[in-house]
């Protein structure tokens, strides 16, 4: 409910969390990993926090996700009878307050002057038409990292929230790019990576529709990493929300995000769970959509697929089919694996 949420009232509920706590906006933000100003900006009601803040904020708190959209229920339920019974708006808190337990009530009180006086008209404040989305975005990104990857994961996160250049699409991509590197090696860094890639998404400037199909690219970098982290459950729900925005946002995307990378990621996992058709049709789907660099690589995981199943023969008719590569490192690994797994099928044959 809180993703609908106006930011009057995302900034009560804020402050009700931290209440709950006895804490000061310097102790919310140290607990969920964020920056004092952007905590003071959700509370003045100066903007919602993106899904990924809210979560930590809620997380640091402790209260589980179902009372946080009773929170926002309450507070829309509250709006509407202080609207019918003005002359009588702190009897009529106090009645509403009685609902919750008396932590929560207290809570309550301590943001009852930002329910009862009202909030800006926050609709009226004009803000400037962002530029659309741009292959210029992506050249930029590369500078951004460099100064990005050299901070701790923590001070990363606040500099997206606090510099509107890193709310950078191109930005994004480059860390979902990053984050399907690390999974080689280091899932955590991978959904670390990831999740970022998640954060800037949520505050990408631009239409809706392209904020959709950003996030949808980011998720399924997200499901990637937590796949190598064999964390099947919360890989499925991530291709799931994926493929939910990815679609979504179609209408938002001047052609700039790559359909075949989240076809790829999505048949992996397919692979991993022994659901092969699915995983060859989805590879199918993608070497139709004319791949380019990542040609090779899909049919490395058809071959994967067919290996599988049993079908050596296949898999070698479709590794031969990869044809050459080049000498950079992401050839040359390419080869690496090319080889393994031919002399792995024409063990299973005899061969």
């Amino acid at each position: 409910m809180w993703e609908q949420a106006d930011p009057a009232d995302s900034a009560i509920v804020i402050v009700v969390l931290r209440s709950l706590r006895g804490w000061d906006q310097a102790d919310l933000a140290q607990a969920a990993g964020l920056s004092a100003s952007s905590i003071s900006r959700y509370e003045n009601g100066e903007r919602v926090p993106p899904r990924r803040s809210f979560e930590r904020i809620v997380a640091a708190v402790g209260v589980p996700l179902p009372m946080v959209d009773r929170l926002f229920a309450w507070i829309r339920s509250a709006r509407a009878a202080l609207v019918r019974s003005p002359e009588d708006s702190q009897g009529v808190f106090d009645a509403l307050c009685g609902e919750f337990s008396e932590g929560i009530s207290h809570a309550l009180r301590s943001a009852a002057p930002l329910l009862l006086a009202g909030q800006p008209a926050f609709g009226s404040i004009s803000w400037a038409r962002p530029l659309p989305p741009s292959p210029e975005d992506r050249k930029r990104a590369a500078a951004l990292w460099e100064v990005m990857r050299r901070r701790e994961p923590p001070d990363r996160w606040m500099l997206v929230e606090d510099a509107e250049e890193y709310r950078s699409w191109g930005l994004c991509e480059l860390l979902c790019h990053e984050s399907e590197k690390a999974a080689a090696d280091d899932a955590g860094r991978a959904v670390e990576l990831a999740e970022l890639a998640l954060l800037i998404a949520d505050l990408a400037p631009g239409e809706e529709a392209w904020r959709w199909r950003l996030q949808g690219y980011a998720s399924a970098h997200l499901g990637n990493a937590l796949r190598v982290r064999t964390d099947w459950p919360g890989a499925e729900k991530a291709f799931g929300r994926a493929f939910e925005l990815w679609q979504a946002g179609a209408p938002g995307d001047p052609g700039l995000l790559s359909e075949v990378q989240v076809l790829s990621l999505l048949a992996s996992l397919r692979i991993d769970q022994d659901r092969l058709p699915e995983a060859t049709d989805l590879l199918e789907r993608a070497l139709a959509d004319n791949p380019g660099a990542l040609r090779p690589i899909l049919f490395i995981q058809k071959a994967r697929a067919q290996e599988w199943s049993g079908d050596y023969e296949g898999a070698l008719a479709t590794l031969r089919q990869v044809g050459p590569l080049s000498a950079d490192p992401q050839g040359q690994r390419l080869v690496l694996i090319l080889k393994n797994n031919s002399a792995w099928n024409l063990t299973h044959l005899g061969r």
